[in-house]
């Protein structure tokens, strides 16, 4: 039989170190050559000819990526990372969409991304041009209330039309959310004499009482923004409130918290991606503890939770699953308590105290 595509891309890549933006060759040799060994052989003994292997790029080629999202479907979006090789092998070998979703979630890649990041690389450009376009607007004007018109440049925060562009693009892929920009943007404003967010900081300081609350829920807000980086194992600084005040009064910027909080997560959870919080980070193994053994939720604490993420460790998700099975509380599980009665049942049917098959 004739190769596939996807079976002479895979070869491709594992015998020049690179894709080959050759189309011509890729057709040719899915007539060519009957089997992965001889095109293997023909690739290495002409690497160094450009004839034979056209242009090499490390990026997927455009028109094998369309090609092959007829066979692996929306995974084709990820043809242009590193799950590249993954990808074209299940086209080439003809995996099923479980196996396939199953070997990329195990990858690095896919566990230190979050599932904006992930989403984000799935849409065509309109639609990336447009989720864009819509934060851009809103961006817009929260700028305008905050900052007042005219503005485009202040205490090294790019509030022109291409900062805020890029800003806007930041926020659709999953780098951060809208929500922590447009906190860092007003704490930026309040710090400029005479801007609508300055004159609603004083207006707020003379009302009576109105202190106090702002700096109760700030410092609910920081502690949240900290538990959301560092977990609920370590506490918050023993003077966070002392922090949110100054916070308040434009003493220090809730960018240098975030800053420290992001420190201190990577000190003490060096197998976290640097820019990935660590509610992110936990999740996906979270989810796996609690599907296993049946638990309505599961805390920073566990054991099995910390086994995965403490420092060195080296367990995928697969190896996690296999702990849990293997964990005490598996016992009081509905899966295992009915395995345990099916066993018992045909236990007894085989000693003919009850009725069944038996062993």
């Amino acid at each position: 039989m004739p190769l596939t595509l996807a079976a002479v891309l895979n070869d491709m890549h594992y015998s020049l170190g690179a894709w080959s933006d050759n189309q011509a060759f890729a057709l040719q040799a899915m007539t060519n050559f009957s089997n992965d060994n001889d095109l293997i052989a023909y690739l290495q003994a002409n690497r160094n000819n450009p004839q034979i292997t056209g242009n090499l790029s490390a990026n997927f080629p455009p028109w094998a990526l369309q090609a092959l999202g007829d066979q692996v479907g929306a995974s084709a979006a990820y043809l242009n990372t590193e799950l590249a090789p993954i990808i074209v092998e299940a086209a080439a070998q003809g995996w099923d969409s479980a196996h396939l979703t199953n070997a990329i979630q195990q990858t690095p890649y896919w566990q230190s991304h979050n599932n904006q990041q992930l989403s984000w690389q799935t849409l065509s450009p309109a639609e990336r041009s447009a989720q864009v376009d819509k934060i851009q607007a809103q961006m817009a004007n929260d700028v305008t209330a905050m900052y007042g018109p005219g503005l485009t440049f202040v205490n090294g925060m790019d509030i022109s039309f291409a900062g805020l562009r890029s800003s806007a693009e930041y926020i659709a892929s999953g780098g951060e959310t809208y929500d922590v920009w447009r906190f860092q943007a007003n704490q930026t404003a309040q710090n400029i004499p005479n801007t609508p967010a300055a004159q609603q900081v004083m207006s707020a300081q003379k009302a009576a009482g109105a202190q106090a609350v702002n700096v109760s829920t700030l410092t609910q807000q920081m502690g949240d923004t900290w538990r959301q980086w560092v977990g609920d194992q370590y506490p918050p600084p023993a003077d966070l409130a002392a922090q949110a005040a100054k916070v308040s009064m434009n003493q220090m910027s809730m960018a240098d918290f975030i800053n420290n909080a992001k420190s201190t997560a990577a000190q003490l959870y060096p197998n976290k991606p640097a820019n990935l919080d660590y509610a992110t980070w936990v999740q996906q193994p979270k989810s796996v503890i609690s599907g296993t053994l049946e638990l309505p939720s599961v805390k920073d604490s566990d054991l099995l939770l910390q086994s995965f993420i403490r420092p060195g460790s080296t367990m995928n998700l697969g190896d996690l699953k296999l702990a849990a099975m293997q964990d005490p509380r598996r016992d009081a599980t509905m899966e295992q308590r009915q395995q345990s009665t099916q066993a018992a049942t045909q236990i007894l049917s085989t000693w003919g105290f009850a009725p069944g098959p038996g062993l």
